[in-house]
């Protein structure tokens, strides 16, 4: 059980409170709100003392934290640095140089946002709890940026979602019975208002500044996309430990742009999944009516946001990864949730990139197979190098090939969680074709065509009625929940029930 904070290094550090029922405690540390990275400490049930604290975050951050002050002091920034200033000086040994910083006589005012409004779109299937503690977290969210939510049920005939959406008063309710998270997605989106589409998770929470940080990119007119930080909310629970050692969904703590360039030279596929989750990622809303981007891929059915990605990248366009917003992820609690998770992003995996081959005629799609197979292997041999009753590491001596060449490393990553991924890269083939066959016959699927439709349609509403959505200290959605719903036909007009 490990508790999670974020500390930010110029302010008083104060020890951390509410840990005395917990194995250890993750500090998330940031210096003016840019990640450094993060101190692990284990405390064993017992308060923390200042002391160790700052000795802790010395001894796992100092020289990044050295690295960022003098490049911070050099820029010509003036801030307050005293907390910090004495971390370094006396858990460190280093000096700094001394400087008096100008203090501003007035306060500073927030940088202007682009004009433009949101729609915060939610999936959901089943799941109460996480939606309850989601949208509390989003109805208490302040923001400068004007803002709506819309949570799409993907299981509406369990009644399960539905009474908890229509409790928070002004959250649009939109039902999607068809199977699959691109569904609710496309759903919700369909029918956003919103200028900057914003997808996140029904498990997610979200902190202070989260949605202004996500949209103030969007100033450069040349940004398509932007994603952001996902922190986990708790480790409290073996299986979400075990997802934070997997790779858990936090990229980096840099801001970052992908573009045209980072596509192109990407081998040995394009590791979309590096630029952000869907549990914290916004776009565009033109780019849904975009034939070359369009809505996420229905045929696909998971995996939907390195595939976005990758379109937007692939068209030319760009994609910033802003650690600056950040929510909270609640990893599955348990180990069966957890297998079944891995088994998706395995099947998806593989998947992808035969989409990517078939479809957008990207080479990389298959060559990157024998790369898939040799990952498979390398996790199943440092298995069972962790756990063989016999010397491994005498053998690895001799075997120099880079075939060969994970026995030189070992992992006591549960067994079960390997076979899981790798019978998902398996099936991927097969799971694609099974979901290109149900969509085709039977689900159907959203098209680029339909979100022109309806962009335009609001368009010619807004113009008419000077139709804007409210400001954030207001209800937070314009339509009632039990208001018109859109339905789009390929080949017809808008038409509602």
């Amino acid at each position: 059980m490990i508790a999670i904070r974020v500390l930010e290094l110029t302010r008083p550090i104060e020890v951390p409170e509410g840990i005395e029922d917990r194995q250890a405690v993750r500090l998330y540390c940031t210096l003016q709100g840019d990640f450094v990275g993060y101190v692990t400490i284990w405390n064993k049930n017992r308060p923390i003392g200042r002391n160790r604290l700052l000795q802790e975050i010395a001894s796992q951050l100092g020289q990044t934290l050295v690295t960022r002050l003098f490049g911070l002091r050099f820029d010509g920034e003036a801030e307050p640095w005293s907390e910090v200033e004495r971390l370094v000086r006396v858990h460190m040994g280093v000096e700094l140089p001394m400087f008096e910083p100008e203090l501003p006589s007035e306060p500073v005012a927030e940088p202007p946002l682009p004009n433009l409004t949101a729609s915060i779109t939610i999936p959901s299937r089943d799941r109460p709890d996480d939606i309850r503690r989601c949208l509390e977290s989003l109805t208490n969210h302040k923001s400068r940026v004007p803002f709506e939510i819309i949570v799409a049920d993907n299981n509406p005939s369990s009644g399960l979602t539905e009474p908890v959406v229509r409790s928070f008063p002004g959250v649009m309710y939109l039902p999607e019975p068809r199977p699959g998270v691109t569904f609710a997605r496309n759903a919700a989106a369909l029918h956003a208002k919103g200028d900057i589409i914003v997808c996140t998770d029904d498990d997610a929470t979200y902190m202070d500044g989260w949605l202004d940080n996500l949209i103030a990119p969007y100033a450069d007119p040349e940004v398509t996309a932007v994603t952001g930080m996902v922190l986990p909310y708790e480790l409290d629970y073996e299986a979400q430990h075990w997802f934070e050692v997997y790779g858990s969904l936090t990229r980096n703590y840099t801001r970052t742009r992908y573009d045209k360039e980072f596509y192109d030279t990407a081998w040995p596929s394009v590791p979309s999944y590096n630029i952000g989750v869907t549990a914290n990622a916004s776009f565009r809303a033109e780019i849904f009516a975009d034939p070359k981007i369009g809505p996420f891929d229905d045929e696909l059915r998971l995996a939907e946001d390195p595939y976005m990605l990758y379109r937007i990248v692939k068209a030319d366009r760009v994609v910033i990864y802003e650690p600056r917003a950040i929510v909270q992820h609640r990893h599955r609690t348990t180990m069966a949730g957890l297998t079944r998770q891995l088994y998706n992003y395995g099947r998806s995996g593989t998947g992808m990139q035969l989409r990517t081959y078939f479809v957008d005629g990207d080479k990389r799609g298959l060559t990157c197979f024998p790369h898939i197979v040799r990952y498979d292997y390398a996790r199943f041999v440092q298995y069972w190098k962790a756990n063989a009753k016999f010397p491994w590491s005498l053998i690895a001596r001799r075997l120099n090939s880079e075939f060969y060449g994970p026995l030189r490393g070992h992992s006591e990553y549960p067994l079960a969680l390997i076979a899981a991924e790798t019978k998902g890269h398996i099936v991927g083939p097969f799971s694609l074709a099974k979901s290109i066959f149900q969509v085709r016959t039977k689900l159907g699927r959203y098209t680029a065509q339909q979100f022109a439709y309806a962009q335009a349609a609001r368009q010619r509403d807004k113009a008419a009625q000077g139709h804007q959505l409210p400001e954030p200290a207001e209800v937070k959605q314009l339509a009632e929940p039990d208001g018109e719903r859109i339905l789009i036909s390929e080949d017809s007009a808008i038409t509602s029930e």
